[in-house]
């Protein structure tokens, strides 16, 4: 047995008499890692990357120079035990969300102008004021030449969602962003992207919640300017490092006015390789303009991360950390950290059951005329859940899912507990 490696007699332990159990293993890993990173190193250097598929060719429908991949959900199909998340008498309504996506490609010599659009219905049976449409849409033209690819966008959302785990409740909000750049590439393995993005934010009622109005606490304009080197390590893995200049101007707030930067390292993999997704962590500065509020200096992340164990066991893994701009007046900001991990295990044929949990800290930084405090208060949001599924087809699939939720505060009015449960189909997600 390995436990017996702790054994001073083992023949083993006799002959590296400095060998433990726990340095085995690290050893082991070691050459497991040395093991896999060597084939791929040794291609990377002796060959090229292939060209990533163009993704009109993998459309599912195509008419001449267009390209279409449509899709629909719907999901939510069920109850809801806390529709306006209140802390007492908490008000239970069936509901449902449905909708209809397209992804497209169109064609034009060199050029070409990619997009997608969805558009989903909520409903509610009793409490109709939850009820709304949501639309999501952009746009990219692109123009390769030779080495160099510039590109430009649009993009413009309107939803009638919670916005984020902060606010309670649905408020109408609408996203227009614009963004242009150019893609350089350095080598064969190599480019560097550089732009520029600019998106407004803006709350289009007279909402208020908590004593606040939204629009006039959070209608913004975001624009971010920088530059990102890409280099494709492998076939299936890509690495990158960013660097971005951020300011943000209140439109009806100017207190809140701030200007900032972000340095990130990340690496991206391929649908086929063994771990899926993309992750990034790096540095944020945050300087608010008006006296009197706290900046911010500190570590951020993201991460978007799966692995099938056996093709049977799916593990996915989610993370971010960032600051996000709150309604408070006296707590312009928090910092949100945020966890999620979902295992999903095919059971027999199209069948899979699936266990899932999320959990969110949304720590608070507070200013007070000129005094700067300490962290107000931290909130947590936290869910558990899990489903069934049945796969019908190759992009075809019907869930049966329950979720809990639960907010924690310090602050009597934010505390709250809920359920969700219901029937999911998507087709083409």
């Amino acid at each position: 047995m390995l436990e017996d490696l702790e054994h001073p007699e083992h023949p083993i332990i006799r002959r590296w008499p400095g060998l433990t159990l726990a340095r085995l293993s690290a050893l082991v890993c070691l050459s497991a890692l040395v093991w896999l990173w060597a084939p791929a190193s040794a291609f990377a250097q002796t060959t090229s990357p292939a060209p990533p598929p163009d993704a009109w060719e993998q459309a599912r429908w195509r008419f001449g120079p267009l390209a279409l991949t449509p899709g629909v959900t719907m999901s939510n199909l069920g109850v809801d035990t806390n529709v306006f998340n209140q802390p007492e008498n908490p008000k239970q309504d069936f509901t449902v969300t449905v909708g209809p996506k397209v992804d497209w490609w169109l064609r034009a010599g060199r050029a070409r102008l990619l997009g997608s659009d969805l558009i989903e219905g909520v409903y509610f049976a009793t409490y109709s004021t939850q009820n709304g449409l949501n639309q999501r849409h952009s746009a990219t033209f692109e123009l390769p030449i030779n080495r160099l690819r510039p590109y430009a966008g649009v993009s413009w959302l309107t939803t009638n969602d919670r916005p984020g785990y902060e606010i309670d409740a649905r408020a109408r909000h609408t996203e227009t962003g614009v963004k242009a750049g150019a893609v350089i590439r350095l080598t064969n393995i190599a480019d560097l992207d550089f732009g520029a993005t600019r998106v407004d934010y803006e709350f289009t009622g007279d909402d208020v919640f908590q004593g606040s109005s939204l629009a006039k606490q959070l209608n913004r304009r975001t624009q971010t300017y920088g530059a990102t080197i890409r280099a494709k390590v492998t076939p299936l893995t890509t690495i990158k490092v960013s660097a971005d200049g951020v300011n943000e101007r209140f439109t009806q707030s100017p207190g809140r006015d701030n200007d900032g930067y972000r340095i990130l390292g990340g690496v991206e993999t391929d649908p086929f390789s063994l771990i899926k997704g993309k992750a990034s962590a790096g540095y944020r500065k945050l300087d608010m303009l008006a006296p009197g509020l706290p900046d911010y200096s500190g570590p951020v992340w993201s991460a978007d991360l799966a692995y099938t164990l056996l093709g049977m066991t799916r593990f996915g893994v989610g993370a971010v950390r960032d600051v996000l701009f709150s309604f408070e007046i006296t707590e312009p900001y928090y910092v949100q950290t945020g966890w999620t991990l979902s295992v999903t295990q095919v059971v027999r044929g199209p069948w899979d059951v699936q266990a899932r949990g999320g959990w969110y800290k949304l720590a608070y930084r507070r200013a007070l005329l000129e005094q700067v405090l300490p962290d107000s208060r931290t909130d947590h949001y936290n869910t558990w859940g899990g489903g069934i599924g049945y796969k019908v087809g190759p992009a075809t699939r019907i869930g049966v899912n329950a979720d809990y939720y639960r907010r924690q505060s310090s602050r009597d009015t934010r505390n709250y507990t809920g359920l969700r449960a219901g029937v999911t189909v998507t087709y083409g997600f």
